[in-house]
């Protein structure tokens, strides 16, 4: 495409939720981490080969006895307080580390997926996530 020569509308989504199909045999339960996997199926957050994160499950959806994309998952994008371990305000600003769907660490799992940064704490088990 060549440069623009005039002014365009550019058109923005509205806020950032997303609606993606559940893997099969997997429930994802209501403010769980929600992750993408290869083929582009929502699946529980977890430290799994292979996973992007996508968001926070805004609902519960049971795909346990479905099919690949038989169920959809509404879930966001944005800052979340989720659990952790042995934080410190030293903290602030670093990535953090999926554990499992509602965990977050510190310290580089074994596949590394990254959940989002660090940008506050309310406790040392306690962590604000930005997801983006």
């Amino acid at each position: 495409m060549p440069p623009l020569t005039e002014d365009r509308e550019t058109l923005k989504r509205q806020g950032d939720e997303f609606s993606d199909p559940v893997l099969a045999a997997n429930k994802i339960f209501g403010g769980g981490l929600v992750c993408l996997d290869a083929a582009g199926y929502a699946r529980p957050g977890g430290d799994v080969a292979g996973l992007k994160i996508r968001g926070v499950a805004l609902e519960q959806v049971d795909n346990s006895s479905g099919a690949n994309g038989d169920k959809t998952i509404q879930s966001s994008k944005g800052t979340f307080l989720l659990d952790s371990t042995g934080l410190t305000i030293a903290d602030i600003g670093a990535n953090m580390f999926i554990s499992d769907d509602q965990t977050v660490v510190k310290t580089a799992t074994t596949n590394n997926i990254v959940a989002g940064v660090l940008v506050g704490i309310e406790s040392a088990t306690k962590a604000w996530i930005k997801i983006s």
